[in-house]
């Protein structure tokens, strides 16, 4: 800051004529001015009367503005000019100040120093440079033998990793025993026999690890002593003595048995292959008719019976093809590998009873491609893709068709109910449309045609999200942050003309 007088009375005045051109920043005793005005601002807009106190002005200098490289630096002493203004009708030139770049503190208030000598001595050049050399003679506030602590650190710094290691590991236990402790838990059989060493090694027998393992080799011993009879050891089961009737297990790939027993399937029956075959011959009439079985199922009519006819009576009734189809036991081989129906049918091959019995009426749901279908079609539910022309291959009334059609072309008996494509919506309706949906923010290039969604755009910003600094107005995008555009004003405060910038 700086003030302003008038010449005859001394009374502050205000000058004109102030602006960042007129400040000039000299370096050290060099004749030549900053190159740049960049980093010079006015105070208060305009630099006069600032805070609306005639004959107070003023600027600012940033440093930090490196525009003209390497103009600013530490320990560099600057002067700073005005020239010129006028002041009470006179052109004024003067010195505004002075001032010095310092190093930048590394705690507020607190000049970094560098140190190069103690209470007016010189301090010696250190060994490793940045590290100050120390001579120490006092410690705790007394006279110190340092040779003395010199030893006792040397000794510290001398001790390794293998020391350390070889110490720990020869330490006696035995003043290491608090509950929980590695010693406790490793142990020292006079303090505490219950360790791990006691237990592995001297505990008495029973009550350890090394006793249990003894203990379970004896009785390993004892159990091949008490199961001789399975055979020496890795034979396999030669023989495991008697278990009920059977005798022998011969090895492990089969087996014999006695004349009772499970050998009661068939005197000659031998392995698994005989099981399987009583299974299969097994006669269901005889003691195999509890409720609910397979033998009383399949034996519920008598032996003669049909259990197909049994089970589905309908569509295996008497002269029904599935009826000829289930008695199996009739059919038999014809001439030409063709296959027949024995006893009461003789000679009527199957592709004849399936004639007879499959074509006629057909109740049920047919699934593919179908010719003609002639008779009344009650309902077709389903999407129909595409009906072109008339309808010829159906006849009769076609009640109603449900679902989506996507075209139909010629006539069509009865009622259509889905979904037409091509219905046009009503101009009102299109108009409701258009003023009831929210525009896309846009906002057109420097110089171009703005779509209407731009013009809106641009429109709104103007009205409210503008911000004006200096001869720049800025207009914002609705999120109120971002700049859409910019315009420069003719004049920061009285301006009487903007144009588009970017």
């Amino acid at each position: 800051m700086f003030d302003s007088y008038d010449g005859g009375t001394g009374a502050s005045i205000t000058l004109t004529g102030l602006a960042i051109t007129d400040v000039e920043i000299y370096k050290g005793t060099s004749m030549t001015q900053r190159a740049s005005d960049a980093g010079v601002v006015l105070l208060d807009t305009d630099g006069i009367d600032i805070d609306g106190v005639t004959g107070i002005h003023g600027f600012s200098i940033d440093t930090g503005d490196n525009t003209d490289a390497g103009f600013y630096a530490v320990g560099s002493f600057f002067t700073v000019v005005v020239s010129a203004v006028t002041i009470d009708a006179q052109t004024v030139n003067f010195v505004a100040g002075t001032f010095r770049l310092l190093a930048a503190e590394a705690i507020a208030g607190k000049p970094k120093a560098d140190v190069d000598a103690w209470l007016g001595t010189a301090a010696a050049t250190p060994t490793v440079a940045g590290v100050p050399e120390v001579d120490l003679t006092h410690v705790a506030g007394a006279t110190t033998n340092v040779s003395t602590i010199a030893t006792s650190v040397q000794t510290i710094v001398g001790v390794t990793a293998a020391v350390i290691a070889d110490a720990v590991l020869d330490e006696d236990m035995t003043a290491h025993q608090t509950q929980g402790s590695l010693g406790q838990a490793i142990g020292d059989p006079v303090a505490d026999a219950n360790t791990i060493y006691g237990a592995v090694v001297t505990a008495a027998a029973g009550a350890t690890v090394a006793a249990d393992i003894i203990a379970v080799k004896a009785e390993t011993a004892s159990i091949l002593t008490d199961t001789a009879e399975i055979g020496a050891a890795g034979a396999g089961l030669t023989n495991i003595g008697t278990i009920a009737t059977v005798t022998t297990l011969t090895n492990k790939t089969g087996f014999s048995l006695a004349a009772t027993g499970l050998d009661a399937v068939g005197a000659a029956a031998t392995g698994v292959q005989a099981i399987v075959d009583a299974i299969w011959d097994e006669d269901v009439d005889a003691g195999h008719q509890t409720a609910g079985t397979s033998g009383k199922k399949l034996d519920d009519a008598g032996a003669a019976a049909d259990p197909w006819a049994t089970a589905i009576p309908g569509a295996y009734g008497a002269g029904t093809a599935g009826s000829r189809l289930g008695k199996l036991p009739d059919v038999t081989a014809g001439a030409a590998g063709g296959v027949f129906i024995a006893g009461a049918n003789a000679a009527t091959s199957i592709t004849t009873a399936l004639t007879a019995n499959v074509i006629g009426n057909v109740t049920g749901n047919l699934s593919g491609s179908v010719g003609s279908v002639t008779g009344a079609v009650g309902s077709v539910t389903g999407a129909v893709g595409s009906v072109t022309g008339a309808v010829g291959s159906v006849t009769g009334a076609v009640g109603s068709v449900t679902g989506a059609v996507g075209s139909v072309a010629g006539n069509v008996d009865g009622n259509v109910t889905g979904t037409v494509a091509g219905v046009t919506p009503s101009t009102a309706a299109q108009v409701a449309a258009v003023l009831t949906t929210a525009i896309t923010e846009s906002y057109r290039a420097n110089g171009a045609a703005p779509t209407l969604a731009q013009f809106m755009s641009e429109v709104i910003a103007h009205l409210g999200e503008s911000a004006i600094s200096g001869t720049t107005k800025t207009i914002s995008k609705f999120d109120h942050v971002t700049a859409a555009e910019t315009f420069t004003l003719d004049d920061a405060t009285t301006p009487s003309s903007i144009t588009r910038a970017t």
